[in-house]
């Protein structure tokens, strides 16, 4: 709401419509598969590994690559990814990931939805949910999660989650970027690829003329963690993010330095269960359509 009075629309003129959850029901979805068979589907029966899912179809603002890096950081953690990328303007980009992670061996299950057992299957098995997607539209998944008995990790959308945590949603386990010291990639070959993009773009909508003073550049993206710039990974083109995750990966200290600029993006030891449920009484008290009548 915040957001859209900023650009200039009246308050009394803004009404709250909320799209209602759905609470979860064992007996909706059939027999389950126990969760032997869901792990045997990922060849994982004798693996510590924990099951982190990512319920979402693989479009570029999902921001995959960030689930990635987020499974190469952490030990013991198996990412899976339940639906593939449909559109042509999006397969390019969700094959690549894929293929890099394929070509290096990343613990990634792409297109769990492929395999056996069934999507609720997958959820119930699931040690935690993720979500590293930096543009929603509702933003389910930040409710949803809860009513799956599941810890959501992963990533923040504050244009959404504010009004969330405003109503007594705790989501201060999530992060709102990852930080990456610009040290790490090709800096000024990057700062070139983004402007000249962002130009191209700026073009398209005909403002051919960019002020330097309104933050144009990827420089004005950067930020200090301590004493090192650092710019969000989010940020970053396919290259550089590529470049990080090998790094995070073959590199201890370059994954040290990772967790203590993002202390957040450390998987937690195991699921809170206080958080889940207090999680899930908000959100039923608060988003399921027995509230908006």
């Amino acid at each position: 709401q915040k957001a859209i009075e900023s650009f200039g629309v009246p308050s009394e003129q803004l009404h709250y419509l909320p799209n209602p959850t759905q609470e979860f029901r064992q007996r909706d979805t059939g027999v389950f598969v126990d969760r032997v068979a869901v792990r045997s589907a990922l060849n994982l029966e004798r693996s510590p590994a924990r099951l982190v899912l990512y319920p979402v179809r693989g479009i570029r603002r999902k921001n995959l690559s960030e689930a990635v890096l987020f499974a190469a950081a952490n030990r013991h953690v198996q990412m899976v990814v339940t639906l593939p990328a449909e559109s042509a303007q999006e397969i390019e980009s969700y094959t690549q990931i894929k293929e890099f992670c394929a070509a290096n061996q990343l613990p990634v299950t792409f297109e769990a939805c492929h395999l056996p057992p069934q999507f609720f299957d997958w959820i119930r098995s699931a040690d935690f949910l993720f979500s590293s997607s930096v543009a929603e539209g509702f933003g389910m998944v930040f409710l949803e999660s809860w009513l799956h008995d599941k810890q959501l990790v992963g990533r923040l959308i504050e244009e959404i989650t504010t009004d969330f945590e405003q109503n007594g949603l705790q989501l201060d386990g999530m992060y709102s970027q990852v930080a990456i010291p610009i040290d790490w990639i090709e800096w000024e070959q990057e700062v070139e690829q983004f402007d000249r993009l962002f130009q191209e773009v700026c073009s398209a909508y005909g403002n051919d003329v960019l002020d330097e003073s309104a933050g144009t550049s990827l420089r004005d993206l950067t930020f200090q963690v301590g004493e090192t710039q650092c710019i969000d990974y989010a940020k970053l083109s396919w290259r550089s993010r590529q470049q990080v995750i090998l790094a995070v990966r073959s590199d201890g200290e370059k994954k040290a330095e990772l967790f203590n600029l993002n202390p957040k993006f450390r998987i937690p030891v195991r699921s809170d269960r206080q958080l889940i449920e207090k999680n899930a009484r908000i959100v039923r008290e608060l988003y399921q359509s027995k509230k908006f009548g």
